[in-house]
């Protein structure tokens, strides 16, 4: 009998696409620093680029092949496969300014590359993206796959990692298949909730999870479970592991059918989506409030539940007002880096957090997150909303309490036209916009960055301004227009140039040997109205350039207003 509270809802079989990338079944592949030759060929010859043969190939960032090149243990296949994409057309979500041709293009025309694939020619198999976290802080790349080519044969296969924060091309080289190809049972196994996590369900909606396992071998693979369902789950009360349990599936029958025997092919999957509907192990309907879905997939390698996701039961979505996003909410705007090597990516984040016990209703579209980028005179030099090709469809994306909402995008150092920016100052201004309530919030933040190949400041090396202001008329002892400006300084200064509009209108230089640390320094400079025209109640673009004398600069940037 099956029970009303964990009966299962589906139960599917599905075929992927056979995907080989580096980590081709372990222990098949030699990695080998030797000149690569042609799989199955025994002939010492080869392929060039011009070879007629290679032309065919080496076609871009998107590559069709015959199937049996990616085929580690040629296994029979037929037909082609076309490269699997999983980032699109842009390297990060919300990049449309920089495309994966150019990402290629620099993997392929790199030193990296080049070495390792000398003389031969290629195809494309597989583009993604993966984040790598060490000692040294978070890196993410852009990982792609390629097939070498000799003779129209395969020889050989490469992994090419391309760094977003440094630029740097990263490929190593693995030759061709070891003579023999044992079976291995292996599998990827998943669970995963109806609706993104955090995930909000009106009392008494029923709570869906599902449960998959793939058959990424090159081997036929039995998933097998004592049991009818392919996983199990409990829900815990509160966010977080340690809560109570108040629901465990294995307790309500609904999992008493055959037990579970499906072969998989390789590249075949099975799905199996159970439910919960919100009731406890009693059949009470739970209280209003946050659960944590632990599950477990059978005959997996895991052997304990795991979290699945955040669940609110029950719990209201309230819209926002401008006076609940000024006293709850904190807006962040800022880069990864403020000191970058020129041609780096520029990694732009934007997190809105709520600091509230209320989860809030809130609305993003692919349009919500832009950017703008300015040069020391204020003017807007590339401006993400001209390259961003998005339709401005509003989708949910609540803000939980104590949590928020954020993003990742890039900015690859070029102007509106395409061209490359040079080294120097600039300002990013990083602009956000939600929908709550049927009412659009704006908020804008700021963040500045120098583009230098020079020394960067050492840690606490910086200046900031204090307070800043302009006169332009009855300024006291002084006949002229006025530029006044308190600044703060860390460090060991050589030196303070002060731009207005972009224009230099004061410089200090210092001769300190050690080691004044910290001190204020105040501008009191005239304006040559002839260069800058001020214009009551407008405020100008203030930028303070410091260098210390580890050659290290800093900057500011404030905006004094003509009073």
């Amino acid at each position: 009998m099956v029970s009303r509270r964990a009966a299962i809802q589906t139960a599917s079989v599905a075929f992927i696409g056979l995907l080989v990338v580096s980590a081709i079944v372990a222990g098949y592949l030699a990695v080998t620093t030797s000149k690569p030759t042609a799989i199955n060929s025994t002939s010492s010859s080869y392929g060039t680029s011009s070879s007629a043969a290679n032309q065919i190939y080496t076609a871009g960032p998107i590559s069709t092949w015959p199937a049996s090149w990616t085929n580690p243990c040629r296994l029979p296949v037929h037909g082609n496969l076309t490269t699997n994409n999983e980032i699109l057309s842009s390297f990060a979500p919300g990049v449309a300014n920089f495309s994966l041709s150019q990402v290629y293009s620099k993997i392929v025309n790199s030193s990296a590359f080049r070495n390792v694939s000398a003389g031969l020619s290629w195809v494309t198999t597989y583009w993604g993206l993966q984040q790598v976290s060490g000692p040294n802080g978070s890196y993410e790349y852009v990982v792609a796959t390629f097939v070498l080519v000799s003779e129209g044969k395969p020889a050989g296969y490469v992994q090419a990692n391309y760094n977003l924060q440094t630029g740097e091309v990263t490929a190593d080289f693995q030759s061709g298949l070891v003579s023999s190809c044992p079976a291995r049972i292996s599998s990827s196994t998943g669970t995963a909730l109806d609706k993104p996590s955090p995930a909000y369900y009106a009392t008494g909606e029923t709570v869906k999870i599902t449960f998959s396992v793939i058959d990424d071998t090159v081997a036929n693979m039995l998933v097998a479970s004592p049991s009818s369902c392919l996983g199990n789950f409990t829900i815990l009360q509160g966010i977080g592991t340690t809560g109570p349990v108040v629901y465990d599936s294995t307790k309500h029958g609904g999992c008493r059918g055959t037990p579970l025997s499906v072969i998989l092919n390789p590249g075949q999957s099975y799905n199996q989506t159970l439910t919960w509907n919100q009731t406890d192990d009693a059949g009470a309907q739970v209280q209003p409030g946050s659960y944590e879905a632990m599950g477990i997939v059978a005959g997996s390698s895991q052997t304990y539940l795991s979290p699945i996701g955040e669940v609110y039961v029950g719990v209201p979505l309230l819209p926002v007002n401008s006076a609940i996003l000024r006293q709850q909410f904190y807006y962040q705007g800022n880069l990864g880096n403020d000191f970058m090597s020129p041609g780096q990516p520029v990694k732009i984040v934007w997190v809105l957090s709520n600091s509230g016990q209320q989860a809030y209703e809130l609305e993003t579209s692919a349009c919500s997150y832009s950017y703008k980028v300015l040069d020391l005179k204020g003017s807007v030099i590339f401006d993400f909303a001209n390259h961003a090709s998005c339709a401005n469809q509003l989708q949910d994306n609540p803000a939980p309490p104590m949590g928020g909402i954020s993003h990742v995008s890039y900015w690859n150092q070029t102007k509106t036209s395409g061209a490359t920016v040079s080294p120097g100052f600039y300002r990013v201004l990083v602009d956000l916009h939600v929908w709550s309530g049927g009412h659009e919030f704006n908020m804008t933040a700021d963040s500045d960055l120098e583009i230098t190949s020079s020394n960067i400041p050492l840690s606490g090396e910086q200046i900031s301004v204090a307070s800043s202001s302009i006169c332009a008329a009855n300024c006291g002892s002084n006949a002229s227009p006025h530029l006044y400006s308190s600044v703060y300084a860390n460090g060991n200064l050589t030196s303070l140039q002060l731009y207005l509009n972009g224009t230099l209108v004061g410089a200090m230089s210092y001769k300190l040997h050690c080691c004044q640390l910290s001190y204020q320094v105040s501008f009191n400079t005239p304006i040559d109205t002839h260069n800058i025209p001020i214009v009551p109640g407008i405020s100008y673009d203030l930028v303070l350039i410091s260098t210390f004398q580890d050659g290290g600069t800093s900057i500011s940037w404030a905006n004094p207003l003509n009073r």
